[in-house]
């Protein structure tokens, strides 16, 4: 069911993605603000390999971590939170286990549901990691942390040997001191896990510690 676009505009901030029709939205994240790319919901137009989504520059660049620190955060964060949008133009986000292998952010899905729904209409997502955090009070109420948000397209592994390697390499992640049962446990349930890859576009990290004194 597609929706008429006119209704449906700059509803969807919370995804990172917008169902405007011809018009390019904007919405805040993590103290900078992005646009996406402009999706026609109505009629369920996939961006154009032009329409790449960016990122503007993060308001506190005091807080920016360097590109290999995001990076690592990225690759040891435990946990993901994916945005999506739907046809509907309502956003959608799903907690994920995931494994960072190469270029590619990998995650595993059953073969239908909401997320597929949405990654079928609009490919364009942002992806979360919150890695430690510890709510202090130094002099008001304030927390130290640390994120970083991965923004790009995803795709649906087709490829057997690239999807084995990353269900492989989900296991390691996740119980490496069961890895002699990994194979038999992959193999089994194959043909019913599908595997996406996000093709990361940009990434962007930002922490907030005590100073050194």
């Amino acid at each position: 069911r597609f929706v008429d676009c006119d209704r449906q505009r700059c509803r969807c901030a919370a995804a990172g993605v917008f169902s405007g029709c011809g018009v390019a939205a904007q919405g805040g994240g993590q103290d900078g603000i992005f646009s996406a790319a402009r999706v026609c919901v109505a009629h369920n137009r996939q961006p154009a390999s032009g329409d790449a989504m960016t990122v503007h520059a993060m308001r506190r660049k005091d807080r920016a971590l360097p590109d290999e620190a995001a990076r690592e955060l990225l690759r040891k964060g435990e946990y993901g939170f994916l945005a999506t949008v739907g046809a509907d133009g309502l956003p959608y986000g799903v907690p994920l286990s995931y494994v960072l292998l190469g270029d590619g952010l990998y995650f595993h899905s059953a073969m239908e549901g909401r997320k597929i729904d949405n990654l079928a209409c609009c490919s364009q997502v942002s992806f979360t990691v919150v890695g430690q955090t510890r709510p202090v009070y130094v002099k008001n109420f304030t927390t130290w942390y640390e994120s970083v948000m991965a923004f790009g397209t995803v795709e649906k592994v087709t490829d057997d040997d690239e999807k084995f390697r990353a269900l492989y390499a989900l296991a390691f992640k996740y119980l490496p001191e069961h890895m002699d049962k990994a194979e038999g446990d992959i193999r089994h349930s194959f043909a019913r896990t599908a595997v996406y890859r996000l093709r990361i576009e940009s990434l962007t990290g930002k922490a907030k510690w005590p100073r050194a004194s």
